[in-house]
């Protein structure tokens, strides 16, 4: 994906700092750190839709170590004439980071299979081994 075509957004952001309740676990510096970062598309400052990726991974040491779960959804649709959805997700780790990109469509019309595809909404997060956030892109096509 070419970065010139990506729009840096702020967003909010939730975290968890949870210790592992496995004791080897425990003396092997387990953290799994839990993330997610929102993108709203608004109409004369009110946000029509939202749409949110949420990732929760595991760093062992000072390595992240894997991906345990993840998540793209549509947080918030005020308009019915708007159709949207996830139309893909992927997490991975590269890098020491844990990353999470996601799709979304909308589509305008009264009703699934009678709308027209208007866009594509695609996100990439990021987030390193002390779960600060390394990228927050979003990109409409």
């Amino acid at each position: 994906m070419n970065d010139e075509n990506w729009e840096i957004v702020e967003g909010v952001e939730q975290y968890s700092n949870e210790l592992s309740t496995n004791t080897y676990s425990l003396l092997s510096n387990t953290r799994t750190y839990s993330r997610y970062r929102d993108y709203n598309m608004t109409i004369l400052g009110i946000t029509v839709t939202g749409y949110r990726i949420s990732l929760r991974y595991e760093v062992v040491g000072s390595r992240v170590n894997r991906i345990l779960s993840r998540s793209a959804t549509v947080e918030r649709r005020l308009n019915p004439m708007v159709q949207t959805g996830q139309t893909s997700l992927n997490a991975y780790v590269s890098n020491n980071r844990a990353n999470a990109e996601a799709s979304f469509h909308y589509s305008i019309g009264p009703i699934k299979g009678l709308s027209q595809q208007i866009g594509t909404l695609r996100g990439h997060i990021a987030y390193n081994e002390n779960g600060s956030l390394m990228r927050n892109a979003w990109r409409r096509d």
